[in-house]
């Protein structure tokens, strides 16, 4: 059983004897956790990236949680740092939306609002869209 790791990320994993497992990877190497670790499996989470008209759009798939947070992160802050001032991220293929994925993107809406940039997430799924109005972020966020 493996999971990928993005920068800095730690895997926690107890097994069924109850043994934690500590992982670091560089980035996009995987992380092997043993036979019979209960790791966190995050396989069907993507994010693809197009460009558009004066900037580049996100589209993201899966769950967006706490093994995967720092990932989308990196990539929105890769964009900015090669100079895109507009970022959008389409979330209709999100099914779930962590703290830690609320957290990345407050984070990198700061970002592209301090270079003056614009930011928003289009198309969010129910799921999204729930949890963004249920912390008064949905406004702020949803383009």
């Amino acid at each position: 059983m493996y999971i990928e790791l993005y920068p800095s990320s730690i895997l926690l994993s107890v097994s069924r004897y109850d043994i934690i497992h500590f992982g670091v990877a560089p980035f996009g190497q995987k992380l092997r956790t043993g036979k019979g670790a209960g790791a966190m499996k995050n396989e069907d989470f993507q994010i693809t990236k197009e460009d558009i008209p004066g900037g580049v759009k996100f589209i993201i798939k899966g769950r967006v949680n706490l093994i995967n947070a720092e990932e989308l992160q990196y990539a929105l802050e890769k964009a900015i740092k090669d100079g895109q001032q507009k970022l959008v991220v389409n979330m209709l293929r999100v099914e779930y939306l962590s703290s830690a994925g609320i957290r990345a993107i407050l984070m990198i809406y700061k970002n592209v609002k301090e270079i003056g940039g614009a930011f928003g997430i289009e198309m969010p799924s129910e799921n999204v869209r729930n949890v963004l109005g249920m912390t008064a972020l949905d406004e702020m966020l949803i383009a």
